[in-house]
């Protein structure tokens, strides 16, 4: 019980602090990003982000994001990640895509995509 109660106390103060972060980098960060940084300088920083993150380390991220989006949502991360992201960093993501979702689901992406 004891136990239990620690862990459940560590998730509230892990989603707290989770929440805070997010609502600091959407009030803060996001907005002066879009006021002092073009689209392209924007771009460039998510490319050099995206290049230098090892694979597996990307998958572990990915891992259960990409579980959790709907059809909609697969396909408009995955379609900007077709035109934006590096072709090695796509082709990361597609690979562990399909090694997490069903594969009738990941014909579907596919097709959608037109990969």
């Amino acid at each position: 019980m004891r136990l239990g109660n620690s862990l459940n106390s560590l998730f509230n103060d892990f989603i707290a602090d989770y929440l805070a972060h997010m609502n600091h980098e959407e009030a803060t960060v996001l907005e002066a990003s879009f006021k002092y940084l073009t689209d392209e300088e924007l771009i460039a920083i998510r490319t050099r982000i995206q290049s230098n993150v090892p694979p597996d380390r990307y998958k572990v991220w990915m891992n259960w994001m990409l579980r959790s989006l709907n059809n909609s949502e697969l396909i408009g991360l995955l379609g900007s990640m077709k035109t934006g992201a590096p072709s090695n960093v796509f082709q990361n993501i597609l690979d562990i895509t399909k090694s997490v979702i069903d594969s009738e689901r990941w014909l579907k992406m596919k097709l959608s995509l037109g990969i």
